[in-house]
């Protein structure tokens, strides 16, 4: 019988068994037996993450303990340790690039080296994947590609660059990546769909302007029905849209069985997890339906490799879903920590260790690190170690950082917003020298700068993109427009979807009192302006130019910053320095051996009513 003859009979069979049961004339039969099963070990946005988070921190029996978790190279043991008697997909859900210092400096060559000892079968573009552009992503895909390991087939069906580009250099114009692949497994043919984040990649990577990003749920429709004239009934979405993203596609499309998702970092995993630290959005899996009304497994495996999904998924002899099982695994290392009297924290005795992680639910274990690439891993780590160790200055108090000013009590930044975000903004305006103001969006400052020494470490944590510094004119109408649309794309939905709070906007040489309850095009007022040669505020004048300092990026209009974007259409406008931005807070903090935070007079956001 016909794959959609057979599935077309077991809807019907359904259909009349839930009549008849309502009718309360018979019971329904038995599931039909399994025929099939397929098991998909996933991750997603490991985000250069090579090393463990060596702190993690639960709370078991009521006391503070610490734990090491994750890392790529247990991500790789776990992987490469799964009993391939069952018909296994290794797959990656995209985003592996920027988050550490591995990304800053070795820009992907690392986690492509380790990726490929995972023997990942596909590999999805993620979002961040477009940070350097389509050159940056293009260099990553070819170490991906290149060496001894395993090779992913990298997917998406909804980016299309332009022939001639990085990403489609043979003269025919054919990407370095497919829409979707055929695997055989277990002797059953499984379709793998990729798709990648639109309006985030556009809006807040930077991609060539001629890189087109299709609808992703009419890509995907192609791609189903590809599969379909192929006589493939067994599909899978290997997406980096979101967990609601993927439950909401998933309803408009035929066939799909399983969903294997990244990019909104959801952990996924029993109840029993919350007991001790981490809070699931959910159990691990989700199940849905198609447009089909036939089922759906839908799973995302966290974030930092720090988990891997295994999922189970069982099919009847129709290809139809019958269940969805399997868990997330954390991987630990052996040691664990407690506080002793003087609340410093120590390691446990290893019996005392071991009785601890036998008490944790059943996600977590213990898993040794892939000794190859932990190979890997300590080589680049111990190259990095040698760049990033030379002192450039000391903090003699810990600098905060929240995005929004007010957002996060717990940072301790105060109504003001963000000391490490002032500090990086100055550092911008006295690396330029024609500049009166600098502007810098919260999300591109990454961390605080803790209290003690200043290192180059330091620097690329804060600032870890591979960003240079741009000088734009603008008028004081345009300025003020800038900073309104940098909010609302933070503070107002399209459609139902807020932008990043992390365009939230800072400055240097610019401040203003701000009121989020306003609506647009009223929270920003009195704006001033500080003249460089006498260090006197002044108003900001509408029709005034200005020479505004800021990062490529918000230079090309992402994060919201639409007005940037306009002006450096017409080239007379902006002149890229070439300073990278990250640089430039080293000299800052060097120029001036004590990193301290700027006068509250100085700070660009200050509290509706409040003088300076």
């Amino acid at each position: 019988m016909p794959a959609f003859v057979a599935r077309l009979a077991a809807r019907r069979w359904t259909l009349v068994s839930m009549v008849l049961t309502l009718a309360g004339c018979a019971t329904p039969p038995a599931p039909a037996p399994e025929a099939f099963r397929l098991r998909i070990a996933h991750v997603n946005d490991h985000h250069a993450n090579l090393e463990p988070q060596r702190s993690f921190d639960i709370q078991l029996d009521g006391q503070p303990t610490r734990l090491e978790l994750g890392g790529l190279p247990r991500v790789v043991a776990v992987l490469r340790g799964l009993d391939d008697s069952v018909p296994t997909l290794r797959l990656h859900a995209g985003d592996a690039l920027t988050g550490t210092l591995f990304h800053t400096v070795f820009r992907g060559q690392a986690d492509a080296q380790v990726m490929k000892l995972a023997c990942f079968d596909t590999f999805t573009l993620g979002n961040h994947e477009f940070d350097e552009g389509d050159a940056g992503l293009r260099s990553f895909l070819d170490a991906l590609a290149s060496g001894p390991g395993c090779h992913p087939v990298v997917l998406s069906a909804n980016v299309v660059p332009a022939a001639g580009t990085p990403l489609a250099p043979a003269p025919g114009g054919a990407p370095l990546f497919q829409p979707w692949v055929v695997r055989t497994v277990g002797g059953v043919r499984v379709g793998i769909v990729g798709l990648t984040i639109r309006g985030k990649t556009v809006a807040s990577s930077r991609p060539l302007p001629s890189t087109v990003f299709l609808q992703e749920a009419d890509a995907a429709r192609q791609a189903v029905a590809a599969l379909q004239a192929q006589g493939v009934h067994h599909i899978v979405l290997a997406t980096h849209l979101g967990l609601q993203n993927d439950l909401a596609l998933v309803r408009q499309l035929p066939e799909v069985d399983v969903v294997v998702g990244g990019d909104s970092h959801t952990l996924l995993a029993s109840a029993a997890l919350a007991a001790v630290g981490p809070k699931p959005a959910g159990e691990y899996p989700q199940r849905s339906v198609n447009a089909d009304g036939a089922p759906v497994c839908v799973v995302q495996a966290w974030e930092y490799a720090k988990a891997v999904g295994v999922l189970d998924v069982g099919f009847d002899a129709a290809g139809r879903v019958t269940s969805c099982g399997g868990r997330l695994v954390l991987p630990i290392g052996e040691g664990v920590q407690r506080k002793d009297a003087a609340g410093r924290w120590q390691p446990l005795p290893a019996d005392q260790a071991q009785a601890l992680r036998q008490r944790l639910s059943p996600e977590w274990q213990l898993v040794a690190p892939d000794p190859a690439a932990q190979a890997v891993m300590q080589d680049y780590a111990r190259q990095l170690g040698e760049r990033l160790r030379d002192k450039v200055g000391e903090a003699p108090a810990a600098l905060c950082h929240e995005r929004v000013p007010g957002s996060t009590p717990a940072s301790g930044c105060g109504p003001r917003g963000s000391d490490t975000a002032q500090v990086v903004a100055q550092a911008f305006l006295q690396a330029s020298r024609r500049a009166q103001i600098a502007l810098q969006n919260a999300g591109g400052v990454r961390t605080g700068v803790p209290q003690g020494t200043v290192t180059v470490d330091t620097a690329y944590r804060v600032l870890p993109f591979a960003n240079t510094l741009v000088e734009m004119a603008l008028t004081g109408a345009e300025i003020q427009a800038v900073l309104e649309e940098a909010i609302a794309f933070h503070r107002d939905p399209v459609n139902g979807v807020r932008g990043s709070d992390g365009a939230h906007p800072y400055a240097a040489g610019l401040r203003w009192q701000l009121d989020l309850q306003q609506p647009r095009g009223q929270r920003v007022s009195a704006l001033e302006v500080r003249d460089r040669a006498t260090g006197r505020w002044q108003p900001l004048q509408p029709d005034a130019s200005y020479v505004v300092v800021t990062s490529d990026y918000l230079a090309g209009g992402k994060d919201g910053y639409a007005t940037l974007g306009r002006v450096q259409a017409d080239a007379s406008r902006w002149v890229d320095t070439g300073l990278y931005y990250t640089q430039t807070f080293v000299d800052h903090v060097r120029a001036a051996g004590t990193l301290r935070p700027l006068p509250q007079s100085d700070y660009a956001n200050r509290p509706a009513g409040t003088a300076p």
